[in-house]
């Protein structure tokens, strides 16, 4: 803000003029306040209208024995509109004050204000007005002091004999050489011995030498090295032998080419192009990469190797081939093999399933991932199955060799359910796991026995079926190759062999009781009342049989049994064995009496 206004106030003024006016009081301004509304710059103010704040982060100094030069900064996160400042001193006194009606600037929050102003005195000796940190000036420039500075025109840069103003880098670019190179018009004399075309640092050490066919020569002219510089460190350096250090000082007296730290070459780089094998060492390792006429790859005495095949045409780690699309035997081979661990695939979609099959046409037919524990399949894009956790959901009713299987939608249980079972009403038809029929039950098959099979629990069967001749039932073995038994229509009986027609003659027994009782072939009877068999119970309880007209005798004496003027029946095996008229009797009454006999 060169050319300011600023208006000194009467309190200002009288705190800097002398006791008795003999002189400036010497004074130091340590502060700078901020005024965010336009105000009249009277100087009879003693405190700043419409005060904001008050800031310390300013500079000021004396340029001269009538101005000071004052910098304020404010980066502080406010935001204001500043119209007007004042400059406080040390004892709190509103020294000078500024304002204009339009805003001097504004501040966002993300920025810094940084205002300079000049301010002349006529009447007071600015010298006696000090300031603290100078870093925010801006005074003119000098060559001891940061300021202003006025910029040199083309042809005051050019003369070169100006030491007041400075140059812009187009007006620099006009005049001097880049460091990244540059064409000169007119000689280079760089010192004492020299020639046009020739730059040396001396006689005997180095130069630079550009000869008329177009070539340029730098190097040393002793037995010494010759060297690049930047920053005055030694970033290249040839050899007296020619050995070419890069980045490093440190020859190890073998290597053509020593570097230290990164490179980087947009090129090719070749190495031993002709002449045997190309080796080249990186790393802290004891090994190198090579390439010959046979194979590319790398070698270790001691941590192993890997090479790529010209021959072969395949990848070799510790000369094992790679496998790979073309050669890939194990452990999954094109044509099938066994996984020791899980098959891990994408997703997918009922699109584009996440694991489908190489000859499928999209291929849109196979198995994707719907959500945790739930896969879903799917034919040509169209879901046919989901399973999860609850189960399974097929999108039609699937068939079994052919055959339909019943469910909810082509079944009603209703109608093959007796009464009570799973709550089921209808007692139409029997259930499978148990049932009473108030009718009767027909077995049939078509050109078949109707049959059937009664299991046991050890697996073994017997089976009973219609017989075929007229009528009966047939059982039939385990083995299903023998009838053991069967009884006709007339409700003759036959057991295995069994020939005559309503006798109980074959090769077997009848048994009762677990085997204890038993009806034998030749029709006697075993059983334990007999104490075995029933033949030999009779003998032993009848002995030989009466023969023929033998007399039989009385077991006991005669029993009165009633008269004859009744009816009278004597009980088996009693006989009548006598009548008496007892001289006493009434008229008539005859008394009967009657004992049982025996033939032993």
């Amino acid at each position: 803000m060169a050319g300011t206004l600023i208006t000194i106030t009467d309190a200002g003024r009288t705190a800097l003029v002398a006791p008795g006016n003999a002189g400036t009081n010497r004074h130091e301004i340590v502060k700078i306040g901020l005024c965010n509304a336009a105000f009249a710059a009277d100087k009879a103010l003693t405190k700043l209208p419409g005060e904001l704040k008050r800031i310390t982060t300013f500079a000021g100094e004396n340029v001269a024995r009538d101005t000071i030069h004052v910098t304020l900064r404010d980066d502080t996160p406010d935001q204001y509109t500043l119209y007007g400042f004042g400059l406080y001193l040390e004892n709190d006194v509103l020294f000078a004050v500024y304002s204009q009606p339009t805003p001097i600037m504004e501040k966002s929050p993300a920025a810094m204000v940084l205002l300079s102003s000049d301010i002349q005195f006529t009447t007071i000796d600015a010298a006696q007005l000090v300031f603290g940190d100078a870093s925010f000036t801006n005074p003119p420039a000098t060559t001891e002091r940061q300021g202003v500075v006025e910029l040199a025109t083309q042809p005051e840069t050019d003369a070169g004999d100006d030491n007041t103003r400075a140059i812009t880098p187009k007006t620099a670019a006009k005049r001097y050489a880049a460091l990244t190179g540059a064409s000169f018009t007119g000689p280079i004399d760089a010192g004492a011995g020299a020639v046009k075309g020739t730059i040396r640092s001396d006689s005997a050490s180095a130069f630079y030498y550009a000869s008329g066919s177009g070539n340029a020569f730098l190097g040393g002219l002793s037995t010494g090295w010759t060297s690049l510089v930047t920053n005055n460190i030694e970033r290249v350096r040839v050899t007296a032998s020619g050995r070419v250090l890069i980045g490093t000082l440190n020859d190890d007296g073998s290597n053509l080419v020593q570097a230290a730290g990164n490179a980087r070459i947009d090129g090719n780089l070749s190495v031993r192009r002709t002449g045997g094998e190309g080796q080249l060492y990186v790393g802290q390792n004891d090994g190198y990469f090579y390439a010959n006429t046979k194979q590319v790859g790398w070698y270790s005495p001691t941590l192993g190797q890997f090479q790529y095949d010209f021959t072969a045409k395949n990848l070799y780690v510790g000369n094992n081939p790679v496998w790979h699309a073309g050669n890939l035997p194990n452990p999954l081979d094109k044509s099938g093999g066994t996984m020791g661990g899980q098959l891990l695939v994408a997703e997918g979609t009922v699109n584009t399933p996440g694991l489908s099959f190489a000859n499928d046409g999209m291929p849109d037919t196979g198995f994707w991932h719907i959500a945790d524990g739930t896969f879903g399949v799917t034919c040509n894009g169209v879901e046919q199955a989901r399973f999860s956790p609850d189960g399974a959901n097929f999108r039609a009713r699937p068939t079994w060799a052919g055959f339909t299987p019943w469910d909810s939608g082509n079944f009603n249980p209703a109608n093959y359910a007796t009464a009570g079972d799973r709550d089921w009403t209808n007692s139409n038809k029997v259930s499978k796991s148990g049932d009473t029929m108030t009718g009767r039950l027909t077995l049939s098959q078509p050109n078949l026995y109707g049959e059937l099979g009664l299991r046991s629990t050890d697996g073994s069967m017997q089976y009973m079926r219609g017989r075929s001749s007229g009528g009966g039932m047939e059982w039939v073995n385990h083995a299903y190759n023998s009838v053991v038994a069967n009884t006709d229509d007339a409700g003759s009986f036959w057991l295995q062999n069994a020939y005559a027609r309503g006798i109980l003659q074959s090769a077997g027994r009848v048994y009762s009781g677990n085997g204890s009782g038993s009806l034998c072939e030749d029709g006697n009877i075993q059983g334990g009342i007999w104490g075995g068999y029933l033949s030999n119970w009779l003998n032993g309880q009848l002995g030989s049989k009466a023969n023929a007209g033998a007399q039989c005798q009385k077991s006991d004496r005669a029993h009165y049994f009633g008269t004859v003027n009744g009816q009278v029946h004597l009980p088996d095996p009693w006989c009548i064995d006598g009548l008496e008229d007892p001289m006493n009797a009434k008229f008539g009454e005859i008394r009967i009496y009657g004992c049982w006999y025996r033939n032993q």
